[in-house]
């Protein structure tokens, strides 16, 4: 499923959690998220977040950083893992 990650170089995880080996960096800009999970809490400004999305090529990014979704709440449309 295509999501927008508005902020940008965000860090992406070997899994759900900041202390998961980083992986790479995404956005901003489009990527496809297979599914999404609870994990570590992220907090970027008023935002928050432990609900984290699986991207296609096996690697998380926190909801934080997709558009759509509200603090500490799964993003809508994105099916759970």
């Amino acid at each position: 499923m295509p999501v927008n990650v508005w902020a940008s170089d965000v860090n992406t995880h070997s899994g759900p959690h900041t202390t998961d080996p980083v992986t790479g960096q995404v956005g901003p800009g489009t990527v496809d998220a297979v599914c999404q999970a609870p994990g570590g809490s992220v907090s970027y400004g008023s935002y928050y977040n432990y609900w984290w999305a699986q991207l296609d090529d096996g690697s998380w990014v926190s909801d934080v950083f997709i558009s759509g979704g509200n603090n500490d709440e799964p993003v809508p449309g994105i099916p759970y893992c």
